[in-house]
């Protein structure tokens, strides 16, 4: 189903069911839901460690994460990166992974909403043909997550990278949800380290991509944005200037919600961030 992206709360590195079912049980059906980020690479699917091996889940364990999700609170996005892979095949190999995915997957089609993309600018015959893919074998969902991270994002401002992404992927197809490859546009100043956003300055700098969003959408949205960069429960309601501004922000957090010594899931550091978004979108709206 091509739809309206959904807001959502993010948390990402989850490598345990038990992890998974106590976030998202505190959900409220009906608000911003809980974007279960599941981590995996090209190096990973081959068999091969992980820089951070307790982010990564083994792909065999993908389904069993991917079957204790509620779809009334929550929905799974893989996020995938071919890094360590040449760059002239970064494409290819994102495209034969995913592909592969897709097809592994097809026992999670309700819980498995799509993709987030940690990759510069993944061409976009590739993800029509994912999206293609998914919704001929019954996914209930396809989304497409693109990240705008550090590599790309360095030395350039916002307004260098609104031009970009219409000069890369035909923004004039916004409110068309079928021409479109992306649901959400995620910027992501850390890529995971969970070094900080200047939060402040927030509202001024993501002004070119809200322009970028809301000038080329329909009666009803077809791209969302989304925020990380070194969230976490002590500094989430910083965000509320750039709500006010842009209600239907999304959110994700990952390097602050772990354990410093073992990198593991902190899951009193999840709860906090949790219950703090829930303040901060309940105040907005």
């Amino acid at each position: 189903m091509l739809a309206t992206p959904r807001q959502y709360i993010g948390v990402t590195g989850f490598m345990t069911p038990e992890e998974i079912a106590a976030i998202q049980a505190m959900i409220d059906p009906g608000g911003p839901q809980l974007m279960v980020g599941l981590l995996a690479s090209a190096k990973t699917l081959r068999g091969k460690p992980a820089r951070y091996p307790n982010r990564y889940p083994e792909p065999d364990r993908l389904s069993e994460l991917l079957g204790v999700i509620d779809s009334n609170r929550a929905f799974g996005l893989i996020h995938y990166s071919a890094g360590g892979v040449a760059k002239d095949l970064r494409n290819k190999t994102l495209y034969e992974d995913c592909s592969n995915l897709l097809e592994r997957l097809q026992g999670s089609k309700a819980t498995l909403s799509g993709f987030q993309f940690n990759q510069a600018w993944p061409y976009q015959a590739y993800l029509f043909q994912l999206r293609a893919q998914a919704l001929s074998w019954g996914y209930d969902r396809c989304e497409s997550v693109l990240q705008l991270g550090p590599a790309l994002l360095y030395d350039r401002t916002p307004e260098d990278v609104a031009d970009q992404i219409s000069l890369v992927y035909d923004v004039s197809k916004l409110h068309d949800p079928a021409s479109f490859p992306f649901t959400t546009l995620l910027y992501d100043v850390s890529g995971g380290e969970g070094k900080a956003l200047d939060l402040a300055g927030l509202p001024a700098a993501l002004r070119p991509l809200i322009d970028l969003v809301q000038d080329h959408a329909g009666a009803e949205p077809v791209i969302q944005l989304a925020v990380a960069g070194g969230l976490d429960g002590s500094n989430v309601a910083q965000l509320r200037p750039l709500v006010y501004q842009y209600p239907k922000l999304s959110i994700d957090a990952e390097g602050r919600l772990r354990d410093p010594e073992t990198d593991t899931l902190n899951l009193d550091a999840v709860k906090r961030y949790v219950e703090a978004a829930q303040v901060l979108f309940a105040g907005v709206g």
